[in-house]
This record gives C-alpha cells, structure tokens and sequence, in this order.
C-alpha cells in the first residue's frame, strides 16, 4: 500500500499530471476541435480500416468460432490495454498517482473503500472497459491496491462498462424510445456500478470475519 508519507510528497507537477489522467480517461475531448484531440485516449486508439468497400472496420470479420477467431479479437484488444498501462506508468512516475491518493482517498476511502489512486480507473472505465482493467492491474502491481480492493474495482467495472463510449455510438440508435433523458440513465447505471461494488466490498469483509471467527 502506498504510504501516508509518500503521498505527502507531491509537487505540482504530480497534480498536473494527475488532471492529465482524467482528462485523458474520461473522454472529455473526445469531440474536441484540432489538436485538443491529443488529450483523448481515443484518438491514440484510432479505429481498424475496411478490407473492401461496404464492409464494416477490422479483420476479425463475421461467423468466426472457436480458437481462432478468439484469437483474433485477443489481437484487436492488446493494444489498448499496453498502451493504457504505458500511460499510467508515466502518470505514476511523475506523482499522478501520489496526487490522486491524496485528494481522494478521503472520498473514496469510505465510499467503496479503495484508495484515491483508484480514481483513475473509475474515470476510464466510463468509456474503456480494457482500458480499466489495465489500470487495476497496473494499481495492484504497484502495490497501490491489495486484493480486496482490487475485486472491489472489478466488482464496479464489471457492469456497464465504456458506459459513455456506449451512449454516444451504439446508444444514439434507442434515443427516440427511452422513456427519460440520457443523463438519468447515466446516474442511474454510475449508482448501480457503486452498489455493486458496495456488495463485493460487504461479502469479501464478511468472508474475512467468518474465516477469522473459525479460525482460519
């Protein structure tokens, strides 16, 4: 875990490269005009071409089964998620992290019980789901997380992950029959993902007293 004494040392630069993160993860420039697109994750991500015309972008193509067309979407995937934890790395080496623990462990500390370092992957799963994964990974790696918080992370991630990602593509197609705006439906299914981490956060600490209580 990272210590009270290390999160006292952070400089400026450790904030600054902190609220590059979340800019970056949370998809804020995502529509942005000329150059602001750089600070999107999106944008270092791109999109796959067509082979022939009218077809849809990629080469895992339609039909597959078995090993090898699992393979092939494996292939599609790995680039995000090294290029993700190639970016928390830098994050992390110039203070982000350090940052983020000390502005928001006192939220989240008490609200899912994870420490502000973990702020980052709340942030980037709103619109990568790969991505997130990557930046547990990366936070319990670095010893930033323990076990327990890290299934408390994947408990939140799990459901309705890319959430914004998904409203702003595939989700305009159902805007003209949602009962409610967008906006309710992302409160909504955000509330959702903390009561699901809520509950992990419950059955681990309930496990841990029960096999105490047996001596385990």
């Amino acid at each position: 875990m990272v210590t009270e004494e290390k999160r006292e040392k952070v400089g400026i630069a450790g904030y600054i490269w902190f609220i590059f993160a979340v800019l970056f993860f949370s998809g804020a420039f995502r529509d942005a005009p000329g150059a602001l697109k750089l600070l999107d994750l999106n944008t270092y991500l791109g999109t796959f071409g067509t082979i022939v015309e009218g077809a849809k972008p990629g080469f895992v193509g339609q039909g597959g089964s078995g090993l090898n067309d699992l393979f092939a979407v494996v292939l599609t995937i790995v680039p995000g998620i090294m290029f993700c934890m190639g970016v928390i790395e830098v994050v992390d080496h110039y203070g982000g992290l350090r940052a983020a623990g000390r502005l928001l462990t006192p939220i989240l500390k008490p609200l899912m019980g994870v420490p502000g370092e973990s702020a980052l992957v709340l942030i980037a799963n709103l619109q990568s789901s790969d991505g997130s994964a990557a930046l547990i990974k990366a936070l319990r790696d670095s010893g930033s997380i323990n076990q327990k918080q890290q299934n408390i992370l994947l408990a939140y991630a799990m459901p309705g992950p890319a959430l914004l990602g998904m409203m702003v593509s595939y989700g305009v197609m159902f805007y003209d029959y949602l009962p409610c705006s967008t906006g309710i439906i992302i409160i909504v299914v955000l509330a959702m993902k903390v009561v699901v981490a809520e509950l992990m956060r419950f059955v681990i600490s309930h496990g841990l007293k029960e096999k105490k209580k047996e001596g385990v």
